[in-house]
């Protein structure tokens, strides 16, 4: 064979398979000045570098040049340095080059290498795969308020009117009282469609509760709750197509679990269950069949499998119901479809007992255990006739039990032991709540919301918002603290600060505290600071005090752990321009070189990425201003909100922007604008649907919600509505994080945290604003001992000490349990 000529060795990928193959026939052949490189051979007019053989030029281009940063080499065009040379890779040769996140060997579109082979096409690389169907990629898939959801399609920061709703007309509901959790529960019922709604009821508020798996909807089922394991346990019941269930499910007051059985009752609906929690077990009677035929079957579920009971007597077929008296140890079966007898079950066997009177009802009525009497109570249904007669059970005789007050007539409501009352919902497609307590009926005044406006914080240590009712329409009123985790909760009444205009509250992270400063009436107000820990107020004693002051700007500076305060309104309408700050045990006034004009009603967060206090004035100027700790510094802006007084302003942690909304002008128009600051420019967010304007309304990150809550305000009175403002969420629901173990976006990730069966798995983005409200993993800070930068999560013992986070080794109950973060909670 003649010997090759010389080779041009500008890429390795097109002579190296060559060069081994024929390695061994021309090594005889080769000329004197060819260099070995490796397993290459580099031509006499190349070099060989740590990548291979290359020829001086290029690498000349690369000198200095990061690894994939570009290069030019004359008469060849444009490259990428891979190191130590300039080199020019080739999309579809099977090899991964500088400059290529794959290479499968062709130049072909969704094969799970690009065409161009600078993607793998898959969300989350940072690469927009138009023909994959991405809108746009982040480089983190599934963090939810980015602007980008974890399908790769674009989110559009929306207004979500999430006041919470009260439990709409049903009928034929089931609840039962989970006395674990000190909460009644209520699924189901027939509305306008059959509802798969679950509610609970504290004894103050209604909530709806969004669990990540749902039954079908239905009505005429029933629930127990199982004591020995702490479930809810529900089964059967029918929907508007008139299919009848035969299925068990468990709800453990996060989500429901369909129970599969080796056997199960026959499908079936208005049958009696109830828990006997002396043999512990559940038991089960009778009903309507498929068909409309009575049932007259006896069987127990003991939380794995059902049993059906062969007894030597049973009630004959029946809609019925059947509740366990805790007093006597029996089981009880009261009335029925046109069955008015009594029965009690022993455990073996139904025996009937004969009583002097009977109730007037024949079919339609419910019943629950009554504490105080220690006795069955019966109400409503109907004799062909609907009723709202109360009866009373002591295990030997039926009596009419005489009310001042008592429900309107009804049929098929749904009753259950609430503590130490019976409570009643519902029946005959109606939506009120009504309770007993011994002696008559009551309709307890239910709160869903605050009724008044005031200062909002999102306290990141229990993860919920911190609300002060400050100021009322009702003169006189008690003030009253309430907490948001999704339903608002009245948690302080006539404790605490008294009522009070223009008080200002910060979120204090480092003490875990909402402080509270000022407000109160116009000729004089007050000068007190007060702390809430969750559970009490305090009035704090401080040895300086700012001037009693109305309507300041406050906010709390992240970086250097102290609440900084701004302005207000005096005595006489008088304004400050001085700035104040707390750090947990005494105020300090700070003199700053420049600083804005004297005002009130500004308003003022903290941008924690920019690490700058930003107020927006509450003057005629509508100026923005930026404060470090040291200096005031006005801003100039291409586009600004107009000029306002008592807007509502945060930080949004997950799109990281200052958000404004609201407030009114200087001729006391109520305005309804949303403005998005991004440390250099502001930006109108147009949204539909938004809040409608008005002026002092309270705005807050929600990190357990992911987005920016927005309560109330003043338009024609007292507002009392709830609004989110958060990105879009897919129709997929990309960007939904379970307390439970579901991938809801399936990305593979479930949690804040590895998981036992996947001790290496990277955490999912999804839950980031529930588990690290207060530290998002782009967090960093530096250490002050070695001047190194440290990232997230060890920056947040710097950047945020105290806040809890997933993986401080802490099981925060309020934002953590053993589903989200495994490696801090323990599974139960």
């Amino acid at each position: 064979m003649a010997c090759l000529g010389k080779w041009r060795l500008h890429d390795e990928v097109a002579v190296r398979g060559l060069l081994l193959l024929l390695l061994g026939t021309v090594l005889g052949c080769i000329e004197p000045n060819n260099t070995r490189c490796g397993d290459l051979l580099c031509a006499a007019d190349s070099v060989c570098v740590a990548t291979g053989c290359a020829a001086p030029n290029a690498v000349a281009a690369c000198q200095g040049v990061a690894l994939g940063g570009a290069c030019l080499v004359e008469n060849l065009g444009n490259g990428l340095c891979d190191g130590a040379a300039c080199r020019f890779p080739i999309c579809g040769n099977n090899k991964v080059e500088v400059g290529e996140a794959c290479d499968d060997g062709n130049i072909n579109d969704r094969d799970g290498c690009a065409a161009n082979c600078a993607s793998n096409e898959t969300c989350g690389n940072g690469f927009v795969d138009f023909r994959f169907g991405e809108q746009c990629d982040e480089g983190l898939p599934g963090l939810s308020g980015d602007g980008c959801n974890s399908n790769c399609v674009i989110e559009v920061p929306v207004w979500r009117n999430i006041s919470p709703p009260a439990p709409s007309q049903r009928t034929n509901a089931a609840m039962a009282f989970d006395a674990e959790r000190g909460k009644l529960v209520m699924f189901g019922g027939a509305t306008d469609e059959s509802s798969s709604a679950t509610w609970e009821y504290d004894g103050l508020t209604w909530q709806r509760r969004l669990t990540p798996t749902l039954p079908a909807a239905r009505f005429s089922h029933r629930m127990v709750y199982d004591s020995q394991r702490h479930k809810i346990v529900m089964f059967g019941g029918t929907d508007r197509a008139v299919t009848k269930f035969n299925d068990t499910w468990e709800y453990n007051g996060f989500d429901w679990t369909l129970v599969p059985t080796a056997i199960a009752p026959a499908q079936r609906s208005n049958f009696g269950m109830s828990y006997d929690s002396v043999a512990k077990r559940t038991l089960l009677y009778g009903g309507i069949a498929v068909g409309g035929g009575e049932l007259r079957d006896t069987w127990t579920y003991d939380g794995n499998n059902w049993q059906q009971i062969i007894t030597a007597h049973a009630p004959p077929g029946r809609e019925a119901i059947i509740l366990f008296d805790p007093s006597r140890n029996r089981t009880v079966l009261i009335g029925g479809l046109f069955n008015r007898e009594t029965w009690e079950f022993n455990g073996t066997d139904w025996v009937e007992i004969a009583t002097a009177q009977i109730p007037t009802s024949m079919y339609g009525h419910e019943a629950a255990y009554d504490p105080n009497g220690q006795r069955l109570l019966l109400f409503g249904g109907s004799n062909n006739v609907s009723l709202n007669e109360t009866w009373a059970y002591n295990g030997a005789a039926w009596s009419l039990v005489e009310t001042n007050l008592a429900p309107s007539v009804r049929v098929y409501p749904t009753m259950a032991t609430l503590r130490d009352r019976v409570l009643l919902f519902g029946g005959n497609e109606l939506a009120d709540t009504w309770e007993f307590s011994g002696s008559s009926w009551q309709q307890p005044t239910l709160e869903f919301a605050p009724s008044g406006v005031g200062p909002l914080v999102f306290d990141s240590t229990r993860s919920e918002l911190v609300f002060f009712i400050a100021e009322s329409s009702t003169s006189g009123a008690p003030t009253a603290t309430w907490t948001f985790d999704g339903s608002w909760h009245k948690r302080v009444s006539g404790q605490g600060p008294s009522a009070r205009s223009g008080a200002a509250m910060a979120y204090d992270v480092a003490h875990h505290t909402s402080v509270l400063f000022g407000g109160g009436p116009r000729a004089a107000p007050l000068q007190e600071t007060w702390t809430f820990d969750g559970t009490t107020w305090q009035q704090r004693t401080t040895t300086t005090k700012p001037p009693g002051r109305r309507f300041a700007a406050i906010t709390y500076d992240e970086t250097r752990q102290k609440i900084v305060m701004f302005g207000g309104q005096g005595v006489g309408d008088s304004n400050f321009d001085d700035t104040w700050e707390f750090d947990g045990f005494d105020w300090r006034q700070v003199t700053t070189a420049a600083r804005p004009p004297a005002q009130n009603s500004a308003a003022m967060a903290y941008d924690s990425r920019r690490r700058l206090v930003v107020l927006f004035a509450g003057d005629d100027s509508g100026a923005t201003w930026t404060y470090d700790g040291a200096n005031w510094q006005q801003l100039v802006t291409p586009t600004a909100p107009s000029p306002r007084r008592g807007a509502a302003m945060a930080f949004d942690q997950g799109s990281q922007n200052v958000v404004l909304f609201g407030g009114t002008n200087r001729n006391l128009v109520q305005l309804g604008d949303t403005w998005l600051f991004d440390g250099a420019t502001w930006t109108e967010a147009i949204s539909a649907g938004a809040p409608t304007p008005r002026l002092q309304s309270s705005l807050a990150y929600a990190g357990n919600l992911g987005g920016m809550l927005l309560f109330g305000g003043i338009n024609l009175g007292y507002l009392a509505d709830t609004w989110l403002f958060a990105s879009s969420r897919s129709s997929t629901n990309a960007d939904a994080c379970a307390s439970v173990a579901y991938d809801t976006d399936h990305d593979g990730r479930v949690g804040c945290g590895p998981t036992a069966a996947a001790p290496t798995a990277l955490p999912d983005p999804d839950c980031w604003s529930r588990c690290t409200p207060q530290c998002p993993p782009w967090t960093t800070a530096t250490d002050a001992t070695n001047m190194a930068s440290v990232a997230w999560p060890a920056a947040c013992a710097i950047a945020h000490p105290g806040a809890a986070y997933c993986g401080d080794g802490t099981c925060n109950t309020a934002i953590e349990d053993y589903l989200l973060c495994p490696q801090d909670c323990v599974a139960p």
